[in-house]
């Protein structure tokens, strides 16, 4: 498991059944947990992780806990786990699939509740979060960036990022809108950006023949983190303008802060009247227009690094 994709797609699929699970109340909190469990087993980076613990037997270890009150039912004051992470690691996840599994002969969160003398429902379900789910995401969390450091060697950047910060492959892409007339000059924007490390999606490379034109626009709006408007004497509101931006407009109510409108202002063109509402630049230069798409973007790219030629040259040495 080495494609960057497929590992930043799993990392953020982690994130968010691990986030609705933790702030989970208590009439979601079971599907949840289901939706959880099955992030252990059917994640590829999960069952790397997962895979890589050794074995332990978390039976005898429940049983031993449960021995040491005799008296009656008993009633824990502390979860007793082992030093050792690796051991900590196969008891919580034991727990959570326990939990979720629905079996009478499992131990299920209200069981593990009483167990520390929280009998009402949302009880079970705080010390359940506080003791067993929220360290075993904190801990899969840890795993997960280091495996996915290892796995591939452009992604190891993001191993001491914040999950939250990781977006997916298929949300990072630059919608460039212009007129057709406006096409050589966008083409220079197009290539600077892809030189810098950006997706850029422009019609004339993602539109394929015998696509329906406003299908291949909400897709490709659908795949950015930004808009970008060329606007220039020659830039009219006509249908596919429109239509472009009314995608912005819609994904920007959607995505809040993650998705941006960026207009650039050439001449003395007139700004569409959808577009005045958002700041815009005027740009008397292509290379000042570059530098305000970079500052506007939601995203970043990562930090600086030998190209990849350089060092081949230098083992060829």
């Amino acid at each position: 498991m080495t494609d960057r994709k497929t590992i930043v797609d799993a990392l953020s699929d982690f994130k968010l059944a691990r986030d609705a699970l933790v702030h989970a109340g208590a009439d979601e909190f079971a599907h949840q947990l289901q939706a959880f469990v099955k992030q252990l087993d059917g994640n590829p980076l999960c069952r790397n992780v997962i895979s890589a613990v050794p074995s332990f037997d978390v039976e005898a270890w429940w049983s031993a806990q449960l021995a040491k009150h005799p008296q009656g039912y008993p009633q824990f004051d502390v979860l007793d786990l082992p030093t050792d992470k690796n051991q900590q690691l196969a008891i919580l996840i034991d727990l959570a699939r326990s939990f979720a599994s629905g079996d009478p002969k499992q131990t299920s969160v209200d069981g593990f509740g009483s167990l520390f003398g929280k009998y009402k429902h949302s009880e079970a379900i705080a010390i359940t979060q506080s003791l067993i789910l929220r360290p075993l995401a904190e801990e899969l969390t840890r795993r997960l960036r280091d495996a996915a450091a290892l796995a591939n060697p452009d992604i190891r950047e993001l191993a001491g990022v914040p999950l939250s910060r990781i977006p997916k492959e298929a949300e990072v892409r630059i919608f460039l809108s212009h007129k057709w007339a406006n096409k050589p000059m966008v083409r220079r924007f197009h290539s600077a950006l892809q030189q810098i490390g950006f997706t850029p999606w422009l019609d004339e490379e993602a539109v394929t023949a015998g696509q329906v034109l406003h299908r291949a626009l909400d897709d490709g709006m659908s795949e950015s983190c930004a808009a970008v408007f060329f606007v220039t004497p020659e830039f009219r509101d006509d249908r596919w303008i429109s239509q472009e931006v009314d995608l912005a407009v819609h994904r920007t109510i959607e995505q809040g802060d993650r998705f941006r409108i960026i207009t650039l202002v050439f001449g003395d063109a007139e700004v569409p009247r959808p577009l005045q509402r958002y700041v815009y630049a005027k740009i008397e230069h292509e290379l000042d227009g570059l530098r305000e798409i970079v500052r506007a973007l939601p995203i970043e790219l990562g930090p600086p690094r030998w190209k990849e030629s350089v060092t081949d040259a230098k083992k060829r040495a």
